[in-house]
């Protein structure tokens, strides 16, 4: 999928959706992101900027937090213009579901 929307195969304004979808997806959404920050300047340069911040909507469900760290990090390394509010949210709803995860993970019988 990855190849195809970076090859236009995808039309463009339907690439972040797809990209999020993976991001999103409770097996694969870490190996996904690690190819979206992998082809990030690809997909820069073939995802509208207006849309490009939508890529990252999924991104609260990478609740790991070593995950939660990577992708602070690549963010903060990598500032999306015009979408500096939108991903200061996302990463607020990633925080929250950092903590929950590791409430939920001190309650017996909880996980």
């Amino acid at each position: 999928t990855m190849d195809r929307i970076i090859a236009g195969e995808i039309r463009n304004q339907d690439s972040f959706w797809l990209i999020a979808v993976m991001v999103g997806n409770r097996k694969s959404g870490d190996a996904a992101w690690d190819l979206v920050t992998s082809r990030w300047d690809e997909l820069v340069a073939v995802i509208p900027p207006q849309n490009l911040r939508r890529v990252l909507d999924s991104i609260p469900a990478r609740s790991k937090p070593d995950v939660a760290d990577r992708i602070r990090s690549f963010l903060e390394a990598h500032p999306i213009p015009g979408g500096e509010l939108y991903v200061g949210q996302q990463l607020e709803r990633l925080d929250v579901r950092v903590r929950l995860r590791q409430a939920e993970q001190e309650l017996p019988g909880i996980v």
